[in-house]
């Protein structure tokens, strides 16, 4: 009975991973070398971010294929370009307090309106270049509260408008690993 146990627990497990990764079909990211990132590509981050390390990826998904640098710098930057060198997005992990007050303030009231006892554990700042106005979108993950495990991702607007707030809990198996 022992055995069967394990047996079930073990195919239960391994249906769990087989679903996981079927979800992961529809998004696809691999490494490259830099060579094969478009000249516009390679220029920016010469010009920029010249004698920084940087991590290329081909990344394809349902919305389009990019490619995106990323910089293990103070901010962990990432840049998203289209393959011909576009510049989508830059996306940047920063400190709470470092943004502007009132941005700070309506973050917070709707936190604590909404997640009493999550507390705030990452911060990004995105700038998206799909117009001629760039625009910002702030990143905030919370930790979970009220036992749950996983944590809260929220975006708010560069004015500090919710535009989305989404529940990841962690499975049992993505603890494990």
């Amino acid at each position: 009975m022992y055995a069967f146990s394990i047996v079930l627990g073990l195919l239960i497990s391994i249906g769990c991973l087989a679903c996981h990764s079927s979800q992961a079909i529809a998004y696809q990211e691999r490494d490259i070398p830099p060579e094969q990132a478009s000249q516009p590509i390679r220029s920016f981050v010469q010009a920029h971010y010249a004698n920084q390390q940087a991590t290329y990826s081909l990344q394809e998904g349902p919305d389009g294929t990019f490619i995106e640098v990323e910089f293990n710098d103070s901010k962990n930057s990432t840049l998203r370009f289209t393959p011909v060198g576009q510049l989508v997005e830059i996306e940047e992990h920063i400190l709470f307090e470092t943004l502007d007050t009132s941005l700070q303030t309506a973050i917070r009231n709707y936190i604590s309106s909404n997640f009493t006892s999550a507390k705030i554990y990452s911060t990004e700042i995105a700038t998206i270049f799909k117009s001629a106005t760039p625009t910002k979108r702030i990143e905030i993950k919370l930790t979970a509260a009220n036992g749950k495990t996983g944590y809260y991702q929220l975006l708010f607007s560069q004015l500090g408008v919710l535009l989305e707030a989404t529940d990841i809990p962690l499975t049992e198996i993505e603890t494990l690993f």
